[in-house]
């Protein structure tokens, strides 16, 4: 799912976001993933894809991946507050 601002962005059209929040739900394995050994391959493809920087952040659990024209960050959590859920479609 999309998070932060750049779901606002998406939904209002009222700035240009330069980011991209992706977040997955919680026992998606994402961060399992990443802890176990897979981070180093991640962060290869990633360089090989034009990243310029790849940070592992533990204590938020997320994982952010600069490229020259903005960021993604990935991180496993429930993006919904129980009971405001809605798809959204453009």
């Amino acid at each position: 799912m999309f998070g932060g601002g750049t779901i606002l962005a998406a939904r209002w059209n009222h700035r240009k976001s330069t980011d991209i929040d992706l977040l997955g739900k919680p026992g998606s394995g994402i961060r399992d993933k990443l802890d176990n050994g897979y981070f180093e391959e991640f962060r290869r493809l990633c360089i090989e894809c034009g990243v310029t920087n790849i940070t592992m952040f533990p204590t938020t659990q997320t994982v952010t991946v600069v490229f020259p024209q903005g960021s993604l960050d990935l991180t496993e959590m429930d993006p919904l507050l129980k009971g405001e859920e809605e798809i959204y479609v453009w």
